[in-house]
């Protein structure tokens, strides 16, 4: 028999303390309001095995991120919850699946309206649940890069909502933009901002490599990513410089080297962009580096990137 994954679940306004609990206890009515209107916040952290412990990757600003989105979205999270108190959550849930077996895999915090149906009702009525998959990237080095293509929609417009808060409902627009590329056969989309400048695909940020300079797009349209984050880190580390500016359609077409990055997909180099093969369809040396300096430190196998992880306490 198979055996249930815990996870953390609190209502402060049920008054239902923070507290583990197997999947099974805890379900939701079908009238709950983030199945309707798209009403949550979320984050989605990667947490790996050492061999002689299990860590969390870059879990203070996943949390911070999160409290960010909550205060976009009208959820007041710090009333009722410390940032502290969201971490040491993740933490105790990590070490309860691992003592179980888990021991890497992908933490999804969610904060999300349990009202009713209604649009405006109980908006400040929320609860925090916190889950645990076993997705972690396989560690082998890819030869060939991804596909990807040019997608009809853009990114919402900065004046639509906020897009650099990761909430639930946008992600509506990078759902529709994926099925639209596979409706048609093709690649994961890259979608462009309201400016016509690139902005990110359906979940990654983007970067390229041209001349020995790492370029990213800096729109207001995109999620400001941690793992981009961590590739400029690794960028200055290994004196790369970096450029964060709007970037064309043609930059990417003629670039040396190009990569998408996400905490789901990691480093995930792109090989073809619609026709065109980046770097003859194979992984560049710069991409390629960079994979192999994140994975390690993910993996707490370059001290260089240790504040990167939380150690998780398995006694």
């Amino acid at each position: 028999m198979k055996l249930e994954r815990f996870i953390w679940y609190a209502d402060p306004q049920q008054e239902v303390p923070g507290k583990l609990l197997r999947e099974s206890e805890v379900s939701l009515p079908v009238t709950t309001h983030a199945l309707h209107y798209g009403s949550s916040v979320f984050e989605g952290i990667k947490f790996y095995d050492s061999g002689d412990e299990v860590s969390i990757l870059c879990l203070r600003d996943h949390i911070d991120r999160l409290f960010f989105s909550a205060k976009v979205m009208g959820f007041k999270l710090s009333e009722h919850f410390k940032v502290e108190d969201i971490e040491q959550a993740c933490v105790a849930l990590v070490a309860a699946n691992a003592k179980e077996g888990l021991r890497e895999g992908y933490i999804r915090p969610l904060v999300f309206c349990n009202g009713g149906i209604r649009l405006g009702a109980n908006i400040g009525k929320f609860a925090v649940a916190i889950m645990v998959a076993g997705f972690v990237k396989p560690k082998e080095r890819r030869k060939d890069g991804v596909w990807v293509t040019f997608s009809s929609m853009i990114r919402p417009h900065p004046r639509s909502g906020s897009p650099r808060a990761k909430i639930g409902g946008f992600y509506a627009n990078c759902l529709m933009a994926l099925m639209a590329e596979i409706a048609e056969g093709r690649g994961d989309p890259i979608l462009e901002d309201h400016q016509g400048f690139l902005a990110e695909a359906s979940s990654c940020n983007l970067f390229l490599v041209k001349d020995g300079t790492l370029v990213t797009p800096d729109s207001d349209s995109i999620l400001e990513g941690i793992t981009r984050k961590c590739v400029i880190e690794i960028a200055g580390f290994l004196g790369i410089p970096v450029e964060m500016r709007p970037v064309r359609r043609d930059e990417l077409l003629q670039a040396d080297e190009a990569f998408l990055c996400g905490t789901a997909s990691e480093i995930l180099p792109i090989g073809t962009v619609e026709s065109t093969k980046i770097h003859g369809g194979k992984v560049g040396p710069v991409t390629d580096r960079i994979w192999e300096i994140f994975v390690d430190a993910a993996h707490g196998k370059n001290k260089e990137f240790a504040h990167w992880l939380t150690p998780v306490p398995l006694e």
